[in-house]
C-alpha cells in the first residue's frame, strides 16, 4: 500500500489503525468529522454530504471505519440512513479511485448465541436500524466488489474497548466505578459472556486486511468472560476488595447469551490473532484514566 485513506480516524479503531500505519511508514489521510485526530495529514467533511470526498485524487485503499454512533440504538433511524449515505459514498469514492475497501462491521449481526462458536457462515439476524445498516453495507460492498472487480473486506469486529473511547461499554463503566472505589455491579446472575477485543488488536487486523485476501472475517480475541468475571478483573486491577463485586438486584435482558465466535479465518488467511489479555488491557485503561487524572 502506498497511500491509505482512514475515514473515521478519530475514533477508537479508526485512530489506532492511523498509528499503526504510521508506524509502518505507510502513507495515509486521516478523515474525520466532528474529532479532530492528531495526525498530520487529515482532512475534515461530513461523509454523508455527495462529493465530500471528490478532492481526494488517490489512494490504494480505504479503511472505512466511519459510522454515525446513535444515543439509542432502538431510535436511531436518522442515523441509519445517514450511514447508509456514507458507506455508499465511500464506496463510489473507492471505485473512482480503483482502491480496495476494508469495512468496519460489528459482530452483533449474528443472532445472540447460545453455545456453539459462531464462523462467519452463521445466519445473521441485524436487530434494528443500526445493525440493519451494517448488513446492508456488508451486502452492498460484496455486491460492489463482484461489479468492479475490486477487493471488499468486511470485518466483524467484536466489543472492541481501549484508551481513548468515547462510548461507555460495560469496561469502560467498571472501570470508572472502580477508580471511584466501587462498588461494581453486574445485572442477573452475571452468567452473560462477552468476548471484549482490544482497539489495538482489532486495528492490526485492518492493517493486515489492506494486504490480505479479502473476505468476511470476525476480528475477536477468541476468549470469553461472564459479567461477574469482569467486574471481579477489574476490581483485582484497581485493588478492591473481593466484596465489591456483587449483584446489581436487576435482571439482566440479555441473561443467556453467550458470545462465542470462532476466528480460524482471521488466522488462517490474516495471520491475525488477538495478543492482548483482557487483564493487560484493564491494566492499561486504569493507567490511562489515572494519568489523565493528574
Amino acid at each position: 500500500m502506498t497511500h491509505v485513506l482512514v475515514t473515521g480516524a478519530a475514533g477508537l479503531i479508526g485512530a489506532e489503525v492511523c498509528r499503526q500505519l504510521a508506524a509502518r511508514e505507510v502513507r495515509f489521510t486521516a478523515v474525520w468529522h466532528r474529532a479532530e485526530p492528531p495526525f498530520e495529514r487529515r482532512r475534515q467533511c461530513d461523509l454523508s454530504a455527495p462529493g465530500a470526498l471528490d478532492a481526494i485524487a488517490s489512494a490504494d485503499a480505504i479503511v472505512h471505519a466511519a459510522a454515525l454512533l446513535p444515543a439509542s440504538f432502538a431510535d436511531c433511524a436518522a442515523e441509519a440512513a445517514a450511514n447508509r449515505r456514507i458507506d455508499a459514498h465511500v464506496l463510489a469514492t473507492a471505485e473512482r479511485l480503483r482502491a480496495r475497501v476494508v469495512y468496519a462491521s460489528t459482530i452483533s449481526l449474528y443472532a445472540p448465541g447460545t453455545g456453539a462458536a459462531l464462523d462467519e457462515s452463521a445466519p445473521l439476524e441485524p436487530v434494528g436500524p443500526y445493525q440493519e445498516g451494517k448488513a446492508w453495507a456488508e451486502r452492498t460492498g460484496l455486491a460492489w466488489a463482484r461489479r468492479t472487480g475490486l477487493p471488499f473486506s468486511a470485518l466483524r469486529v467484536c466489543a472492541p474497548y481501549g484508551p481513548g473511547q468515547r462510548t461507555r461499554p460495560v469496561v469502560q463503566l467498571f472501570v470508572e466505578r472502580a477508580l471511584a472505589g466501587g462498588p461494581l455491579e453486574y445485572f442477573g446472575s452475571g452468567a452473560r459472556e462477552q468476548d471484549f477485543t482490544w482497539a489495538g488488536d482489532a486495528a492490526e487486523a485492518f492493517v493486515r486486511a489492506l494486504d490480505g485476501p479479502a473476505g468476511t472475517f470476525n476480528i475477536a480475541s477468541g476468549h470469553t468472560v461472564t459479567m461477574r468475571e469482569l467486574a471481579a478483573v477489574v476490581a483485582g486491577a484497581a485493588g478492591l476488595e473481593p466484596d465489591a463485586v456483587r449483584a446489581a438486584g436487576r435482571p439482566d435482558p440479555q441473561e443467556g447469551v453467550l458470545a462465542r465466535y470462532d476466528v480460524t479465518a482471521a488466522r488462517a488467511q490474516l495471520g491475525w490473532s488477538a495478543r492482548t489479555t483482557l487483564r493487560e488491557g484493564i491494566d492499561q485503561l486504569l493507567a490511562e484514566r489515572l494519568e489523565h487524572a493528574r
